[in-house]
């Protein structure tokens, strides 16, 4: 004779191991996949400046070609606001604590 305790048992080790299993195929299908750009592109605006911010809350860095990642522009490796400043005590600084820090401007173009 079969116990409610038993069928319990039983329907939930069904239910994880179905979702389990879906879970898997649809990881594994996603994985499949290969991002593929569009067949048709319509214009949707035009760019008059590039302007990249590589050290989180420095000046910007103004550019005239850059190439364009999934991850954002990028110009060699440098990428937007991957650098920041750390203080001695390996503490990250921003301009909201020392507002001066946003005058710091490069002025020699597409060379860090």
């Amino acid at each position: 004779m079969i116990t409610n305790r038993t069928r319990l048992a039983c329907v939930t080790v069904t239910t994880v191991g179905v979702g389990t299993v879906v879970f898997f195929l649809w990881w594994w299908w996603n994985r499949k996949q290969k991002y593929q750009l569009p067949s048709k592109w319509r214009k949707v605006g035009e760019l008059s400046d590039l302007v990249t911010y590589p050290v989180k809350s420095l000046g910007p860095i103004r550019y005239t070609t850059m190439e364009c990642t999934v991850l954002g522009l990028k110009d060699g490796w440098l990428r937007d606001r991957t650098l920041l400043v750390i203080d001695i005590n390996e503490h990250f600084v921003t301009a909201r604590q020392f507002p001066k820090m946003i005058q710091v401007r490069k002025f020699v173009n597409n060379s860090f």
